[in-house]
């Protein structure tokens, strides 16, 4: 996170966020610009995952979830956060304090959240603490045979909920508009951003 800030360290009792990756301007997860973040560790195991890096829960990039948050509001160009994964409700914690910081700074955002996690079956206070803080979060696992290429849902079993109406304009765009994909180049790595279509990978 811009090495911490420079001259601010992360301390052992901050509830970090292990970060597999971000990307500061795409539109390919969620309407307008959007800066995304994708958490490392996941707790599902789907058939065909688009992100098999980000299961494992090893160590990838410890960032102290304020200075993040800081960090993001600089970018005035976006309109929203992406949150997915990785399994985002696993740091549950640390992305709260990031979006309560975040949106102290910025209320002009909205957010979008992605879990494998029904939400039915969603129980933790710490967990409803977060998804409090959502406009919108697509829940449920991906099921490969139920992928029909269309919205911003993996497979047609994962809800879309609307918690707020910030997004509910976009709503068709959610359930069956056609995908997009960008690749971002850095660091000689390549970078997919968006819902793959079925077999893309």
């Amino acid at each position: 996170c811009r090495e911490q800030r420079k001259n601010k360290k992360l301390k052992m009792n901050t509830p970090y966020l292990n970060v597999a990756a971000i990307c500061e301007n795409t539109n390919s997860l969620g309407p307008g610009n959007r800066f995304v973040i994708w958490v490392q560790g996941c707790c599902f195991n789907c058939y065909n995952c688009a992100s098999p890096d980000w299961k494992s829960n090893a160590e990838a990039n410890l960032v102290d979830p304020i200075l993040l948050a800081e960090l993001i509001a600089e970018y005035k160009e976006i309109s929203g956060i992406t949150i997915s994964g990785g399994e985002p409700l696993l740091q549950a914690k640390a992305l709260t304090i990031l979006l309560r910081r975040l949106l102290l700074l910025r209320p002009d955002l909205n957010v979008l959240l992605f879990t494998g996690y029904e939400y039915k079956n969603i129980h933790s206070e710490r967990a409803k603490q977060l998804l409090a803080l959502t406009d919108v979060i697509v829940a449920g696992p991906y099921i490969d045979e139920l992928n029909n290429n269309k919205g911003l849902r993996g497979s047609t079993n994962q809800e879309i909920i609307f918690q707020t109406d910030r997004m509910i304009s976009y709503k068709d765009y959610f359930f069956n508009q056609n995908r997009t994909l960008e690749f971002h180049i850095r660091d000689n790595e390549i970078l997919m951003v968006g819902i793959p279509a079925k077999n893309t990978l």
